[in-house]
């Protein structure tokens, strides 16, 4: 976010481009490290989540500091998460 906060949000791969299309700055998300646990937890536990960035959207990673500790989450709580490569189109 433009205040250097980061916010998650889950998308549906078939919502992706729509979500993406309709991006703005300030959309609303998950606000912190434990929300985006939280959330996580809904997922059923075969489905594979995809952690993606879309810079030319605005879309980024947060920091490794941030990231770390939700992918640890996650492993700890068998939930599939993979980093995806950097995508814009």
């Amino acid at each position: 976010m433009k205040d250097g906060s980061y916010r998650f949000i889950l998308v549906r791969d078939k919502e992706r481009y729509a979500f993406l299309a309709a991006f703005e700055p300030s959309f609303p998300g998950h606000g912190n490290v434990e929300q985006l646990q939280a959330q996580l937890l809904r997922v059923p536990r075969t489905a594979l989540v995809g952690w993606g960035e879309a810079t030319c959207y605005g879309v980024v990673y947060p920091p490794k500091d941030i990231m770390r500790p939700v992918l640890m989450f996650a492993k700890e709580h068998g939930i599939n998460v993979q980093v995806l490569p950097s995508q814009c189109e």
